[in-house]
C-alpha cells in the first residue's frame, strides 16, 4: 500500500468511528491528534518538547496535550486546553469537534492518555510553539511515513537504548507517539499491512 492511500478518504472514516464517551475515572491525560491533507498524503500535528532537566519527556517526539487540571470540565476540554497552551490553535481552527478515539497505557509516566481526533480546518491558523521552554518545535508527520522503521539509538527512563523508530527530517518518532500513530493506522486502515 502507498503512503498515500494508507488514510484515504479518512474524514469519512473517522466520522464512522463509534460514539463512545471518554474515559473520564480512567484517564489522567489526553492528547489531540489533528489530521490534515499534506502533500505527502493525511499528517497529524506533532511537537517536539523542549529541553528540560529532569523532565522524562525532555525532547521528546509527542502530540499536542497534557494532564488533566482540577479545572478541566473532562478529557476533550484537557485535550483542547493543552493543544491551544502548546502550539496556539483552539476549536476555531477545527473543521469539526474533537472525537474520542482510544485511551492508551502509558506506563513510563504511570498514567493512561486518552486520544482525540480532529480534521485541522480549511481556515485554521498554522500551528506555532506558544511557549520555547515547553515546546521547541512543531511540524507535521505524514501518516505514511509510519511504514518506514529505522533502529535509532534514543535516551529512555532505562537510558540509551536502540528503539524502532519512523523519522521525518530531523524528528524521531518512537515510543507511545509511534504507537498510537500505528493505531490509528490499523484501526481506520486495517489493509495497510502495518503490524501491532
Amino acid at each position: 500500500m502507498t503512503p498515500a492511500a494508507i488514510l484515504e478518504n479518512w474524514p469519512a472514516r473517522v466520522r464512522t468511528l463509534p460514539e463512545i464517551p471518554s474515559p473520564e475515572p480512567v484517564a489522567e491525560a489526553a492528547i489531540l491528534v489533528v489530521i490534515r491533507e499534506g502533500s505527502h498524503g493525511p499528517e497529524t500535528l506533532l511537537i517536539e518538547r523542549a529541553e528540560r532537566a529532569g523532565d522524562r519527556a525532555s525532547g521528546q517526539v509527542s502530540f499536542p496535550g497534557g494532564h488533566r487540571e482540577p479545572t478541566d470540565p473532562g478529557l476533550r476540554s484537557v485535550a483542547l486546553r493543552e493543544t491551544s497552551e502548546e502550539v496556539g490553535l483552539t476549536s476555531i481552527d477545527l473543521s469539526e469537534e474533537p472525537r474520542y478515539f482510544h485511551t492508551y497505557p502509558a506506563p513510563v509516566f504511570g498514567i493512561h492518555v486518552a486520544a482525540f481526533l480532529a480534521p485541522f480546518g480549511e481556515r485554521g491558523r498554522e500551528p506555532h510553539p506558544v511557549d520555547l521552554t515547553e515546546v521547541a518545535e512543531v511540524f507535521w508527520f505524514p501518516f505514511g511515513q509510519a511504514l518506514h522503521t529505522e533502529r535509532r539509538l534514543r535516551r529512555t527512563h532505562l537510558g540509551e537504548r536502540e528503539v524502532d523508530a519512523a523519522v521525518w527530517g530531523t524528528h524521531v518518532v518512537w515510543g507511545f507517539t509511534r504507537g498510537v500513530i500505528g493505531d490509528i493506522i490499523r484501526r481506520l486502515a486495517p489493509s495497510s499491512g502495518l503490524e501491532g
